[in-house]
């Protein structure tokens, strides 16, 4: 009798955990990713996401911090082929392929990561390989993604992707072309010290000190450690 009133009692617990599941929207799950994240919980965090990806198949949202999670984790190529099945129904996501062109950076796989950053700018209505015509390039102001109800964090600036792709270009010896992307960020007000102090590196590339100590000692004025650094290296 008592054995029957036990097994009666965890069949209810199981109908009952069933039902809750069943009952716990996508939305739920993202919640609760998101608070996971916050706790830098990043396994639990896919668990979660997973489960809102069971409830929802094509979330962006969900294979965004998904792959997120994975960088955290230092499990680059695990984000990798998460960003892939993204774009896969998703294919003119920016994050995604920014994202994707961060993670071959890291691997220093320079010629897949401008890849990347080239898809990323695309999607803003920005061609870098034709130079040929004036070409608009399409940004989210703040007010807009509230219009929209886009959140913020699933958005990446058109001088974000340019700043890493000159970052690239620098890497790879076309330094021409490095010095341009960050004169440019420079001009968008985007990572000014950064900026300055990367173009010093090209100057010291192509062997002009005193131009190159110009731009340290610009970047040094914000307090940029490595432009100071630079500065006292080379400047004194």
């Amino acid at each position: 009798m008592l054995a029957s009133i036990v097994m009666r009692h965890n069949i209810s617990n199981i109908l009952f955990t069933i039902f809750l599941y069943s009952c716990t929207s996508f939305g739920d799950y993202l919640q609760k990713a998101d608070t996971a994240i916050e706790k830098e919980d990043y396994r639990e965090a896919i668990n979660f996401l997973n489960k809102a990806l069971s409830k929802k198949k094509y979330l962006a949202e969900a294979y965004s911090e998904k792959a997120h999670c994975y960088t955290k984790l230092n499990k680059d190529d695990s984000a990798i082929i998460v960003y892939e099945q993204l774009l896969v129904f998703d294919p003119n996501n920016t994050l995604a392929f920014y994202n994707l062109g961060l993670c071959k950076y890291r691997q220093e796989k320079f010629d897949e990561a401008i890849d990347y950053f080239n898809d990323a700018m695309k999607t803003k209505g920005y061609n870098p390989n034709d130079t040929s015509k004036s070409q608009l390039i399409m940004e989210y102001t703040q007010g807009g993604k509230e219009l929209l109800g886009m959140d913020g964090k699933f958005d990446i600036s058109f001088s974000e992707i340019f700043y890493m792709a000159g970052l690239v270009y620098y890497k790879t010896g076309k330094i021409k072309k490095a010095y341009r992307y960050f004169m440019d960020c420079i001009s968008k007000g985007f990572n000014v010290p950064e900026s300055h102090y990367m173009i010093g590196l090209c100057w010291l590339s192509a062997g002009d000190n005193q131009k190159a100590c110009e731009s340290f000692k610009t970047s040094q004025i914000s307090g940029y450690a490595l432009a100071i650094e630079q500065f006292e290296k080379n400047c004194k």
